[in-house]
């Protein structure tokens, strides 16, 4: 669905025909503001013929787009900016394209999806007639402020999830704590590259504007600036979290190193009672062996018919038994 609007003065006023308005726009009686979804094919070839862009300009609308840029041609100037949107329940940042085709006495607005909303642009635009009333880079500059502060509501949701994952990582339960970074770092990444080249777009729109456009060029570096500082936040947020999986990568360890060390300290106190054990079956098994050769009460065991012959026997036993707990003992078994 095509939107038009027309604004003299800096008041918008809606129009019912797009070629009406602009003609009024082109003879100087303000500049004619025409939104519309990428996907509506008919409306987007409407608006190209009637302003006469280059065939070039459409076939680049239509790109797949994943950073910001701005091109300039001879009919108009595209600026391609990225407006996101945070779902945090998937913690996930949801981007779309806003084209911006500035002509001579025209702006138009693509969007690439129905959730990017010019609205929020047309009030701010309202609260700024100077703005508005400067010609089609005013009201470039007023929508270019929007989306940089609809990114302020993005950047807010990802900092709670970052505080979110700071407090975590000291928590008892750390099982998903790295799968959360990664995540929301491939999320940074993506906004980062719709971010960074937005405050250089702005400069070079801006230094474009002749010098007599003191309040527009001053818009746009104030823009710029605004830009800049929403990238270094998110240049801030990925520093944060590689900070936050090094803190978790060494917690990991350290908690890996404690239970390895009770490991051992169990293997070592089993490894004492094998020994404990063993000794006393060895110390044991002596004498049962004596005693198991002279049960067998064969007639031609001389022993047999010695007057001492038991009492040497159990003194064997007896010595036997104390000379292995000796000798375990000494050796730290017993």
């Amino acid at each position: 669905m095509l939107d038009v609007r027309t604004y003299i003065d800096g008041v918008a006023q809606t129009a019912e025909d797009y070629a009406d308005a602009l003609a009024a726009a082109t003879a100087g009686n303000g500049v004619v503001w025409a939104d519309l979804l990428l996907e509506d094919d008919e409306a987007l070839e409407e608006v190209a013929a009637a302003l006469g862009w280059h065939e070039v300009i459409p076939a680049m609308l239509r790109q797949s787009h994943k950073r910001a840029k701005v091109e300039h041609t001879k009919s108009a100037t595209v600026l391609v900016l990225l407006p996101a949107r945070y779902l945090d329940e998937p913690e996930e940042v949801e981007l779309s394209s806003l084209a911006i085709v500035v002509g001579p006495a025209s702006v138009v607005t693509i969007r690439g999806a129905a959730w990017v909303d010019v609205d929020a642009a047309r009030d701010f635009l309202s609260a700024h007639p100077v703005a508005a009333g400067a010609g089609p880079y005013g009201i470039t500059w007023g929508i270019c402020e929007t989306v940089l502060a609809d990114s302020a509501s993005v950047l807010e949701g990802v900092e709670q999830d970052i505080d979110e994952i700071e407090e975590q990582l000291f928590a008892t339960d750390t099982t998903d704590v790295s799968r959360r970074i990664f995540a929301l770092q491939r999320e940074l990444v993506r906004l980062q590259h719709a971010a960074s080249p937005v405050p250089d777009m702005l400069d070079d729109l801006g230094d474009a504007l002749p010098a007599a456009a003191a309040f527009l060029r001053s818009a746009y570096r104030s823009a710029s600036d605004h830009a800049e500082h929403a990238h270094g936040r998110v240049v801030g947020f990925r520093q944060t979290l590689d900070n936050a999986l090094s803190v978790h990568a060494t917690l990991v360890g350290e908690q890996s190193n404690a239970e390895m060390a009770k490991m051992t300290e169990f293997s070592i106190r089993q490894n004492d009672q094998v020994k404990k054990i063993s000794s006393w079956a060895a110390i044991g098994f002596a004498p049962s062996l004596i005693a198991g050769i002279y049960g067998m009460n064969f007639h031609a065991m001389p022993e047999l018919s010695w007057p001492w012959g038991y009492p040497a026997a159990l003194l064997l036993m007896v010595a036997v038994g104390g000379g292995l707990y000796w000798v375990f003992k000494r050796h730290d078994w017993l």
